[in-house]
């Protein structure tokens, strides 16, 4: 997987256990005070298509386009500051690209390394 990774784009990472919950910070740093979210994007491992698509433009109203390969596992907050996963899968593991598009402002974008650790098998000896 070759991402053609900018430095002026923030990545931080994310860690979670296959089978719990996780999320994923979308945290742009906005120049113009209060100006507000309209279109926030999630992408994956350089995907030209997001596969999550949160939509703020109508009257407050939002509106969520997600694909049905994490249909049902993937929701957002009506901020779109966070990406939840319930629950984490394996393949979840991957670079995240999270896009704001913002009324006034110019759209920004971070970069999230989520890495998710299977559950270790618990052996129970009986003596």
């Amino acid at each position: 997987m070759n991402l053609p990774l900018s430095p002026a784009v923030p990545m931080s990472s994310a860690y979670g256990v296959s089978g719990a919950p996780g999320k994923l910070p979308c945290v742009v740093i906005q120049r113009q005070l209060r100006d507000t979210p309209v279109l926030v994007l999630w992408y994956k491992d350089g995907a030209r298509l997001p596969f999550f698509t949160l939509d703020l433009r109508e009257s407050g109203d939002k509106k969520e386009f997600v694909d049905h390969d994490v249909r049902g596992r993937v929701r957002s907050d009506i901020s779109g500051s966070f990406l939840a996963f319930d629950p984490l899968v394996g393949s979840d593991t991957g670079i995240y690209k999270c896009r704001v598009d913002f009324e006034n402002s110019p759209t920004l974008a971070a970069l999230v390394n989520l890495t998710v650790y299977g559950k270790e098998a618990v052996v129970v000896v009986d003596a």
